[in-house]
């Protein structure tokens, strides 16, 4: 059985500063997107305004919002990766 990734549970407000990465539920829903669509085994890199996603597929790089959305919606559409 592979493990799975789990966002961290809220933490108390004296140990926030202790973990400087927290994401809003839109960027959870993309993430969680993302890794129904490439899956779970993907890496994602977010870095310099880009996004790049590392899978079986190949790696690939999306540059803003709207070009990962598109992405995936062509994928779905295709039904795979």
């Amino acid at each position: 059985m592979r493990p799975t990734f789990r966002f961290p549970q809220l933490l108390p407000a004296i140990q926030l500063q202790d973990w400087p990465f927290y994401f809003d539920r839109e960027q959870r829903a993309v993430l969680g997107r993302i890794r129904e669509v490439w899956g779970e085994d993907c890496v994602i890199q977010i870095h310099g305004g880009r996004l790049r996603i590392i899978a079986e597929r190949g790696r690939m790089e999306y540059w803003g919002g709207e070009e990962l959305l598109s992405a995936i919606a062509r994928l779905v559409i295709a039904g795979s990766p």
